[in-house]
């Protein structure tokens, strides 16, 4: 957990379980943080610039690789990397060449 020893958002210490949870790649955090903010595959997709069938492969590998269920144990084991909408927008519209 790079030096937290507790969730930045309920101040309660990590399990020893979380803090030894493999990373997911950005891509696949762009994916859930846009998830997260939409609660939709389909607009999650549109928001990260990616087709709906490549978000939820992104989503489903971070679920495998992160023994979570469900997309929302997949936040819950990574709350405190979701990305800000602004951040995921200005992040796409680089990739694309455009000014945030």
């Amino acid at each position: 957990m790079s030096g937290i020893s507790a969730c930045p958002t309920c101040q309660r210490p990590w399990s020893a379980e979380a803090t030894s949870k493999p990373s997911l790649t950005s891509r696949e955090l762009d994916a859930l943080s846009a998830w997260w903010h939409t609660n939709s595959v389909q607009q999650a997709a549109v928001l990260i610039g990616v087709t709906e069938q490549r978000a939820k492969n992104l989503l489903a590998n971070a679920r495998v690789r992160s023994g979570a269920s469900s997309n929302g144990e997949l936040v819950s084991l990574y709350l405190g990397q979701i990305r800000t909408m602004a951040t995921l927008i200005a992040s796409h519209n680089a990739r694309r060449g455009e000014a945030a």
